[in-house]
């Protein structure tokens, strides 16, 4: 059976999956705050999925969090990322989003991007934390000026439309797929 992190799982349950989450209210399966230097209680190389949903705008470091994903991930497994893109009204409705991000951000950690290359952030902290990113998706709101945005988003191209027309056509998460490289 596939062993499954869910990491600042909060109400969401995925099936067969260990919930962790700094909160109680959500009946965790582990109760631990995501801090800088302090490990993920659980053994390195021990979950072939690992979901980071709606968590990295909340955590001081998300090179750290990323490192412990990878810590506890094996080798090529999963990592599932989502989080609110910069221009998302729900960016900005959590007073405990601390902050905003972009399409491009976890490139800094793929080796083999522009990012990667010129940044390593994967090697913060004495560790060696890459991941190759399997893909990017800009998530729009299924409404009609979602529709258009998405249609807008599809002719211009990613760089172009972050840059030019997100502010006012917002795009509402970012969901990214990333493989465990070790």
């Amino acid at each position: 059976m596939k062993r499954i992190l869910d990491i600042g799982c909060g109400t969401d349950r995925i099936p067969g999956a260990i919930r962790l989450d700094m909160n109680p209210a959500v009946e965790p399966d582990i109760l631990h705050e995501i801090t800088k230097g302090i490990e993920i209680p659980a053994e390195p190389n021990s979950f072939e999925e690992v979901y980071l949903r709606d968590v990295i705008e909340h955590v001081d470091s998300v090179s750290w969090l990323l490192s412990e994903a990878h810590r506890v991930g094996v080798s090529n497994a999963i990592v599932h990322v989502r989080y609110p893109h910069f221009s998302s009204i729900n960016n900005y409705g959590d007073v405990t989003h601390s902050r905003q991000l972009n399409l491009r951000c976890l490139e800094h950690f793929d080796p083999s991007t522009e990012y990667g290359m010129k940044y390593k952030y994967y090697g913060f902290f004495g560790r060696d934390f890459r991941f190759k990113i399997e893909q990017t998706d800009a998530v729009f709101p299924e409404t009609k000026p979602g529709k258009l945005s998405r249609a807008v988003y599809n002719l211009v191209g990613r760089d172009r439309y972050e840059g030019r027309f997100a502010r006012f056509l917002p795009i509402e998460n970012v969901e990214v797929r990333m493989r465990v490289l070790k």
